[in-house]
């Protein structure tokens, strides 16, 4: 199996293993997002692996799942899970620019008060 089709597998198992993790946390917003990269980039490599396209562009769940020629009755799943991560992806991003911000400004008042 060629390299990049290994590499876009094994992240793809990665994320998902994150998305368990981040599920026994209820951490739903994130678990959306992890579900989300580990389908795509399973797309990805079952569609270098079948095609011998050189790159894949895109992020689209469904126009991956076409590429990928996965059964039709599979596209409803991923435009479902592409509306999951749309909808926590604001939640997501906010918490974590909520936590850079926090961490930059304790750091600044530590500074400031030595």
């Amino acid at each position: 199996m060629r390299k990049e089709i290994q590499n876009w597998w094994r992240q793809a198992e990665k994320d998902l293993e994150k998305a368990h993790w981040l599920s026994a946390g209820e951490h739903f917003d994130g678990t959306a997002l992890y579900c989300q990269q580990a389908v795509e980039k399973a797309l990805k490599a079952l569609i270098l692996r079948t095609t011998r396209e050189k790159k894949i562009a895109g992020h689209s769940l469904v126009h991956l799942g076409k590429m990928a020629k996965v059964p039709a009755r599979f596209l409803p799943g991923l435009r479902k899970l592409s509306g999951l991560v749309h909808k926590y992806a604001n939640v997501f991003f906010c918490q974590a620019a909520s936590a850079s911000f926090s961490r930059r400004l304790a750091k600044s008042r530590r500074v400031n008060l030595h």
